[in-house]
């Protein structure tokens, strides 16, 4: 059923996108999942070049105040693993760390859920080793804490804090972890290939954190299309 077929939808539609858009104290409507409602408000404030799409998904939260959320949560947790982790990895060239997560089956389950954070100590780790050897390489240090503010800032936790709500992910902190880690990697390799260049590496780093901007929105609109029916299908 659509808003055409159905003009209760229309206007709980309509109301939804008023409510999202007027900034007050008023409550949230009742027939909207918590956690998206959470999340995509944190990710309005952090990815504002991609503003005018996340409100435009906002109408599609009507209907999402289901039992789904935990299976958002799930997939939450699956993209900063599979997606936003391994994507560093794989910049820094980390290659067993990488791969030792993408041998990780999908997060969709408390169990897969509870292996994948055991390997992600693991993972970070080696992260850590990595990225303390790239220090004394001779990274120096403004390049290395620039470097970690671009592939992990601090804004971004009270979003994650959101989707990844659940207890047996209480240690999904550990992602930043490893991204800064592998950043100072990633920035090491650049800074030895360019002779030292911040302007390139700054360039380089940016515009991976950009795509996984991107990409979080995506990951947005799959967790809103989370249904019964799709949930069968997995």
């Amino acid at each position: 059923m659509d808003e055409e077929t159905d003009p209760g939808l229309a206007a709980h539609s309509a109301e939804m996108l008023a409510w999202w858009t007027q900034e007050n104290d008023a409550p949230m409507p009742q027939w909207c999942s918590p956690l998206l409602v959470s999340f995509g408000g944190e990710l309005e404030l952090l990815v504002p070049e991609h503003r005018e799409r996340i409100v435009g998904l906002i109408p599609s939260l009507v209907g999402t105040n289901d039992d789904r959320d935990e299976c958002r949560s799930l997939m939450a947790l699956d993209w900063l693993v599979h997606e936003y982790t391994i994507t560093w990895l794989d910049l820094a060239g980390l290659e067993i760390a990488a791969n030792e997560l993408r041998d990780l089956p999908r997060i969709d389950s408390r169990d897969t859920a509870a292996s994948a954070m055991a390997a992600m100590k693991t993972v970070l780790g080696r992260s850590l080793t990595a990225d303390q050897d790239a220090h004394r390489g001779g990274l120096p240090d403004d390049l290395r804490w620039a470097a970690r503010d671009i592939a992990w800032d601090d804004r971004w936790e009270p979003a994650w804090d959101q989707a990844v709500y659940a207890p047996y992910a209480t240690d999904w902190p550990v992602v930043p972890e490893i991204v800064r880690a592998a950043a100072g990697v990633a920035a090491r390799n650049i800074v030895d290939r360019e002779t030292g260049s911040r302007d390139v590496m700054t360039r380089e780093l940016e515009a991976v954190a950009a795509t996984l901007r991107e990409s979080a929105i995506g990951l947005y609109e799959a967790m809103i299309a989370v249904t019964t029916h799709s949930e069968e299908k997995r």
